[in-house]
């Protein structure tokens, strides 16, 4: 099955319901195919699919990509490790670190199988 989200919201039905119902199908009769969700326009619809439907199977836009990927802590995070980058890396960042000469305080955490 390959349910067109966007194209149903188009014509003022609800995709999401209906690729999760297509989902839940599958699902119930232990088939081995997936469902392919296209026409997702949008993060809310992959959220969507994904968490309520459990749907991981998308045809998605380069907008909608970019969405996704769009995270303030994992952009800021990346402008920061390019700064570091560019000043010499993580050599120039370990110097400037203070060093601990010894290991008192230092305690491994258990092992476990």
């Amino acid at each position: 099955a390959a349910p067109y989200v966007g194209r149903m919201a188009d014509a003022g039905r609800d995709g999401v319901a209906a690729a999760g119902a297509m989902r839940e199908a599958q699902r119930a009769c232990g088939a081995a195919t997936r469902v392919l969700v296209a026409s997702v326009r949008d993060r809310e619809q992959i959220e969507a699919l994904m968490a309520t439907h459990g749907c991981d199977t998308f045809t998605i836009s380069p907008d909608a990509a970019a969405a996704l990927l769009d995270d303030e802590l994992s952009t800021r995070d990346a402008a920061a490790f390019e700064e570091a980058a560019g000043r010499g890396g993580a050599a120039a960042d370990i110097a400037n670190l203070e060093r601990l000469d010894d290991d008192t305080n230092f305690e491994m955490p258990p092992f476990s199988q």
